[in-house]
Parts: structure tokens; sequence; C-alpha cells
């Protein structure tokens, strides 16, 4: 097209500088002229008209296409990261997002026997079996208004409190924890295996923010992060323990049985408890 316009833009300036003024036929026929004068006038007009359309039809479809790239980043960054966290990364007012945060729930969720059970398995069938897991966790996560942090091989890390309201975040986490207890019943077998989740649940300070450039994650460290790993890894298979701090922030709203006081790698002695069912008047 830019060659065209360019070889008619050359026709034109040839023919304003070697045209004679009074025309190449019928010079004396001044309706003619005129006639033709009112043509090319409106000929132009028309062409005009057709390029402005075509520039603002081209503009519209821009903006269409910008928008729907708009509409498909805002999903992705609403599945990626909580939702407090995308505005504040969509201003770019921010340099760094990070946060100091007081009485965050940590869960997190472990496979027992699975690199056991998993040894000998096709690869597709360990991730079909994983996915369905994931899928699973996701819905409960997003039905209990808990935020998934992320996924470490078969280990599931979800939190609750990102944005305030200790304890309600901490009974939120809590019935996801049991929710997700439960739906590991239905879980299909791995390799003729049926495994068990062992769960740990603690509320404690914590860092959260975003790091990295090419592919940035959300995740979160700090107290709360470190205890609830050891509620889960020195947990016993098919049970939630949880720490002291943890079944003090939900005060009466659950049922608990204590363990007892158990030696944590890193941490000493420590008093545990086993998460029961929600009391009838939570």
């Amino acid at each position: 097209m830019t060659s065209w316009l360019a070889v008619a833009a050359a026709c034109m300036l040839v023919s304003m500088k070697f045209a004679p003024k009074e025309g190449l036929f019928l010079p004396e026929n001044h309706a003619l002229r005129e006639l033709i004068a009112a043509h090319a006038f409106l000929n132009t007009l028309a062409v005009m008209a057709f390029m402005v359309l075509f520039a603002m039809a081209t503009l519209r479809q821009a903006e269409i296409e910008l928008q729907a790239q708009y509409v498909r980043s805002s999903v992705l960054m609403n599945t990626v990261f909580p939702p407090s966290i995308v505005p504040r990364l969509i201003s770019g007012r921010e340099d760094r997002i990070a946060d100091r945060i007081e009485g965050l729930t940590v869960m997190f969720a472990d496979l027992v026997g699975f690199t056991k059970a998993a040894h000998d398995l096709a690869p597709e069938e360990i991730i079909g079996y994983l996915d369905g897991m994931v899928r699973c966790f996701d819905r409960l996560c997003a039905e209990n208004g808990v935020e998934k942090i992320k996924t470490i091989g078969d280990r599931y890390m979800a939190a609750g409190g990102l944005t305030g309201d200790s304890r309600g975040q901490a009974v939120a986490t809590a019935k996801l924890a049991l929710a997700i207890l439960r739906s590991q019943a239905d879980l299909p077998a791995l390799g003729g295996k049926r495994l068990a989740l062992r769960i740990g649940l603690h509320t404690g300070s914590a860092t959260a923010g975003i790091i990295g450039d090419t592919r940035f994650t959300y995740d979160v460290w700090g107290d709360a992060v470190n205890m609830a790993s050891r509620m889960e890894s020195h947990g016993l298979p098919g049970r939630i323990q949880v720490s002291d701090a943890f079944r003090s922030t939900l005060q009466n709203a659950f049922c608990f049985d204590e363990r007892g006081i158990i030696e944590i790698r890193g941490i000493g002695p420590t008093r545990t408890w086993f998460l029961g069912d929600p009391q009838s008047a939570a």
C-alpha cells in the first residue's frame, strides 16, 4: 500500500509541474472543465472520508485488542496473586511490594508416602493425581476465603490473614484444613495405594511480598511459615497438628485434643494440639 501511495504522489507532482493550466483535452470547453473539477473535488472528499473511517476502524480494533489483553492479564494476575496485591502491582507506584503481617495463619498439607508410591509410576499418572488433588484444594481455598500461596512438589501451602482479621482468617484456615482432610477420602488411589495427608497450622508474624523478575511470585516468610511447616512435618498421618498460638487465636471456636509437648527440630520442646470439629456455637 505504501508503494502505491508513493506512485500516486509522484504522478500528482509530475502533473502539477508539467500539465498545461488550460488542460490537455478540449481546453475551450469550460463547462467540462468545471464538471471534472467538481468530480475531482468530490472524489477527493470521498477518498479522505474513506481514509478517516479506515483509520478510526483500525484504532477501534486496536483498542478492542488492548482491552481483551488487559482482561486476560487481569484474570491471570488475579489467579496468581492475592486480590489485595493486584491493584498495587498494576499501579506501578511501588518499587517493591513487601508487607509485615502480624497474626498470619499458615497451613501446610503434605502427602505421606508419596515418593515411595510414585517411584515406578508413569509421569502421566503422577501428574494426573497431583493435578486432581491441587485443583480440589484450590477450590476449597476459594470456598473458604483463604489464599493459596504455592505448591512444593506434593506439598500445599495456603495462608489466611493477609489483609487483616487475624481470628476470622484463622477460623477460615481451620475450616479449610478440615475440608482438605475430608476431601482426601474422595481422591483416587496412587499406584493402588491410598495416601494420607499430614497437615500443620500456626498463627504468627510473617513477611510477604513479590520476588523475582521474569517469573516473579508472591511468597511468605517468617515465624508463621517456619512453625506451620514444623507442625506438618512433626505431625501424624490423617491429623491436623496445630501450635499453641493457633489454638489461643481460635479460643473456643473449635475442639482440640492436646498431644502434649513434643521435641521439634530447630525449635525444641513445643506444646501442640490436634484440631477437631468446630464447636456448635462457632
